[in-house]
C-alpha cells in the first residue's frame, strides 16, 4: 500500500501532520526543522528553519495558512506555511513544550510543558490568555476534539484529563490504570504508567489513551468508563491517530508496521515498508492516505483505500484447469470458459445458471460477451501440434442450444481478441498467422502472417481500427521480439516496435485507446502514446514474468498479473513520471531500457498487491466502476478484489493486509461490465490517426 517515500530528515520523525487539502503534509523530528512536502510528487518544498532543539510536535491551522511548532528549545513558532517566514514566536520560560494545538478559530493555541500546566495563547499578539492547572506531573498528550469544543490531556502520572475549550472548566477526570510500568523487566509499584498520546474517537464521544507501557484505554468521555483495553502485543504500540472513518478505527504504529486497528475487533489493516520503528503517524482529512515516519528519518505516504479479496471460485479440473472469463456489461452474470465448455454464472447467488458443454474437450483460449444481447463468443483449440484445429462457438446462453462453430485448421492458437461492437474476432498463433473472424458468417481469413516469429498475443483497439500483436522469438533466422501494429480492415502494418528481450505475452489499450501498455517474460513493462509513438515510461516488473495486462475504466490504474500468481495496481500517471527516451525506430541494439525495479524508487508507482492465487494469471477484468476486479488463474481459481470503497467498508474485508478466506459465492454488486485485454502502439513511423 506504500505510494511513496519521503526522503529529507537527517534524524528520527518525532511528528507528522496533513494540511487540510490533502495534497500536502508536514513533518519534523531530531533534526529540529520541520518540512513541508508535496505529496503529489514526493518532494520536500519549504524547511522551517530556526528551532534549536527536537520539534516534539507540529499543527497546521484549519485554513491551510499557518503552522505551529512545538521544541525543546521552549518555544512555540507560528510559520506562513506557503512562504515559510517566522509570524510569531512564543517563547515558554516555565520548562520544554511537549504539545501544542491550533485551536479551531485560528487565533489561538495550546500548549502543555514539563511543568503540569496548560497554557492557552493569542497567536496574533504572543500572549498568554490563560493558564490551565489540573495535573501534577509534565503532560505529553493532547487532543482537540474534531468539533473543537474541548480537549484532552495526559500525564506523567498516568492522569487523563477532559477539558471544555470555551471557558477551562475540567469536564472529567480519568484515573491511572492499575498496572505498574516496567524498568529493565521488573514491576515498580505506585509509579503508574505516564500517558504519552490521547486521540478523539467516535466523533469526540470516546478517548483512546496510550501509556508508556504500551497499554491502551479506550474511555467513554460521558459516563468516565473503560470500555475497552488492549495488552502490549510484540513489543506494543509505539504511536496512535485518529481516522476521521469509523466509531473506534485509529493508525496505530506496531515495531516497523503501520495497522489500522479497531479497538473493539482488534487488527484490520496491517502496512509494512519502514526499515525502522514506526515513531509518528496521522491520517488525511478524507482518510484515504495516511503518513508515516521512523527512528530512522523515513517516512511513507499510504493508500488505505485499495485492494480487499471479496472472495474466490474454485472450479473443476484441479491445478491444470484454465478458466478464461468476462462479466456482462449489463447484467449481473459472468460466463467462464474451460476445458470443458462454457457456464454462466449469478453473481448475485454464485450458482451456475447455464451451461454448454465443448464436444469433444480442448483447450479454451477466450470468452467474450458479445453486444446488444447476441450471446457469448468462445475458441477453443484442439491441440499442440501443428496445424491442430480451432473452433469459434458463439452461444446464446441458453442450456438447449448455441448459435453455431466456425473451424478451421489453423494450428495453435495462443490468444483471441473481439471488437468492441462484436462484428470479427481476431486470433493469435504459435506458427504467425493471425486469422480474422467474422462473427456474422464465420468466415475467416489470414490478417497477416508473422513467421517464423510467434504471434503470443493480440488486442483490438477501441475503435476496432487497429490490431496490436506481440511478438516471440520463432524458429528463423530472425528471431526478434517486438510488437506490430496492423489495420484490421487492410491488413497493412502500420509501424513495428522493438525493446522486449524475450517473447511479449501482454498488451492493453487504455479505455480512450490514447495510450497502449506491453509486457512480456523479460518482466518489463512499456507505456506508450497511440498517436506518436512515444514511448512515455518504462519499468521492470518486481515479480515473474508478466502474463496480464488490464487497464481500469477510468485508464487511472493498471492491472499487472504474473507467473507467479501475484496482481499489481500500478498508477499509470506514475509509471509516466518515471519517464524513458523513445527508442523511435532504431534497430534492436539501441532499444529502450527499462530500469530495474527498486522497492525505494519505484514503491509509489504500486497502489496496491493482490495476493491469493497460487498458478499464472491468465485473465483479469475490472467492473465498469472500477470499484472491482476478477482475476482467474491456471489452476481453476477466479477471485473478486475490491480496488475502491470507503475505508469503513473497506476494513470489512481486509485482514492483515492479506486475502480474506475463500467465500463460497461472490456478493452481488449493482453493475459489472468487461474491459477487453486490449492493445498498444510503437513508436518511429507515421503517427496514428
Amino acid at each position: 500500500g506504500a505510494r511513496r517515500i519521503l526522503v529529507g530528515h537527517a534524524g528520527p520523525i518525532r511528528a507528522v501532520a496533513f494540511l487540510p487539502d490533502g495534497k500536502q503534509a508536514v513533518s519534523a523530528g531530531e533534526d529540529c526543522t520541520p518540512i513541508l512536502w508535496d505529496l503529489t510528487t514526493g518532494k520536500g518544498t519549504l524547511r522551517y528553519r530556526g528551532h534549536t532543539g527536537p520539534v516534539y510536535h507540529v499543527s497546521v491551522s484549519r485554513d491551510g495558512a499557518r503552522l505551529f511548532s512545538a521544541s525543546a528549545d521552549g518555544t512555540l513558532r507560528v510559520w506562513d506555511v506557503e512562504t515559510g517566514h517566522p509570524l510569531a514566536c512564543l517563547a515558554e520560560p516555565r520548562g520544554a513544550i511537549c504539545q501544542a494545538r491550533f485551536l479551531p478559530d485560528g487565533r489561538g493555541a495550546i500548549s502543555t510543558g514539563t511543568d503540569g500546566v496548560l497554557t492557552l495563547w493569542d497567536v496574533e499578539t504572543g500572549t498568554v490568555r490563560a493558564r490551565w492547572q489540573g495535573h501534577e506531573g509534565a503532560i505529553h498528550a493532547l487532543a482537540v476534539s474534531p468539533d473543537g469544543r474541548s480537549l484532552l490531556s495526559g500525564d506523567a502520572h498516568g492522569v487523563l484529563a477532559h477539558w471544555s475549550l470555551e471557558d477551562g472548566r475540567l469536564l472529567g477526570r480519568f484515573p491511572a490504570h492499575n498496572r505498574t510500568v516496567q524498568v529493565h523487566g521488573q514491576g515498580q509499584a505506585g509509579r503508574p504508567p505516564q500517558v504519552v498520546e490521547v486521540i478523539f474517537l467516535a466523533g469526540g464521544a470516546r478517548a483512546l489513551a496510550r501509556y508508556a507501557d504500551r497499554f491502551v484505554l479506550l474511555w467513554d468521555l460521558a459516563t468516565g468508563q473503560a470500555l475497552a483495553q488492549r495488552t502490549p502485543v510484540a513489543g506494543g504500540w509505539d504511536t496512535v491517530a485518529s481516522l476521521p472513518e469509523g466509531e473506534n478505527l485509529f493508525l496505530a504504529g506496531l515495531g516497523k508496521e503501520l495497522l489500522v486497528v479497531d479497538m473493539e475487533q482488534g487488527e484490520r489493516l496491517r502496512l509494512a515498508g519502514h526499515t525502522a520503528r514506526v515513531s509518528a503517524a496521522a491520517a488525511s482529512p478524507d482518510g484515504r492516505q495516511a503518513l508515516s515516519g521512523d527512528w530512522d528519518g523515513g517516512l511513507l505516504l499510504w493508500d488505505l483505500h485499495s485492494g480487499a479479496e471479496m472472495g474466490c471460485w474454485r472450479f473443476p479440473g484441479g491445478d491444470t484447469a484454465r478458466i478464461h472469463m468476462d462479466i456482462h456489461p449489463q447484467k449481473e452474470l459472468a460466463a467462464l470458459a474451460g476445458a470443458d465448455g462454457l457456464s454462466l454464472w449469478s453473481l448475485a447467488s454464485g450458482q451456475e445458471v447455464a451451461q454448454q458443454p465443448a464436444s469433444p474437450p480442448a483447450t479454451c483460449i477466450g470468452v467474450r460477451f458479445l453486444p446488444m444481447g447476441r450471446g457469448l463468443l468462445a475458441a477453443w483449440g484442439d491441440g499442440l501440434a501443428p496445424g491442430a484445429a480451432f473452433r469459434l462457438r458463439l452461444w446464446d446462453g441458453k442450456s438447449d442450444g448455441q448459435g453455431g462453430d466456425f473451424t478451421g485448421g489453423v494450428g495453435v492458437v495462443w490468444d483471441m481478441a473481439v471488437s468492441q461492437d462484436g462484428a470479427f474476432a481476431v486470433t493469435a498463433t504459435q506458427d504467425g498467422a493471425l486469422y480474422r473472424w467474422e462473427t456474422a458468417t464465420g468466415a475467416g481469413r489470414v490478417l497477416h502472417n508473422f513467421a517464423p516469429q510467434a504471434a503470443m498475443c493480440v488486442a483490438i483497439s477501441p475503435n476496432s481500427r487497429y490490431t496490436l500483436v506481440g511478438l516471440g522469438r520463432g524458429r528463423g533466422p530472425r528471431p526478434d521480439c517486438g510488437l506490430c501494429l496492423v489495420d484490421s480492415h487492410t491488413a497493412q502494418v502500420v509501424r513495428r516496435f522493438y525493446g522486449h528481450e524475450e517473447a511479449v505475452t501482454a498488451v492493453a489499450f487504455s479505455p480512450e485507446g490514447g495510450l497502449a501498455l506491453s509486457a512480456g517474460q523479460d518482466r518489463r513493462v512499456f507505456l506508450w502514446s497511440v498517436a506518436s509513438g512515444e514511448l512515455l515510461g518504462a519499468l521492470d516488473s518486481p515479480g515473474g514474468a508478466v502474463t496480464c495486462l488490464a487497464f481500469s475504466p477510468d485508464g487511472a490504474l493498471v492491472a499487472v498479473g504474473d507467473g507467479q500468481g501475484e496482481v499489481l495496481l500500478w498508477d499509470v500517471a506514475a509509471l509516466a513520471q518515471l519517464g524513458v527516451r523513445s527508442p523511435g525506430a532504431a534497430p534492436k541494439e539501441t532499444a529502450p531500457r527499462s530500469p530495474a525495479w527498486d522497492a525505494r524508487r519505484h514503491a509509489h508507482v504500486v497502489r496496491r498487491r493482490l495476493v491469493g492465487h497460487q498458478g499464472t494469471i491468465v485473465q483479469m477484468r475490472f467492473t465498469p466502476d472500477g470499484g472491482r476486479l476478477f482475476t482467474g488463474d491456471d489452476r481453476g481459481n477466479v477471485r473478486a478484489w475490491r480496488v475502491d470503497r470507503t475505508l469503513a467498508d473497506l476494513l470489512a474485508w481486509v485482514q492483515a493486509d492479506r486475502p480474506a478466506i475463500p467465500a463460497p459465492s461472490l456478493p452481488a454488486p449493482s453493475s459489472y461490465a468487461s474491459v477487453t485485454e486490449e492493445c498498444w502502439t510503437e513508436p518511429g513511423s507515421t503517427p496514428i490517426p
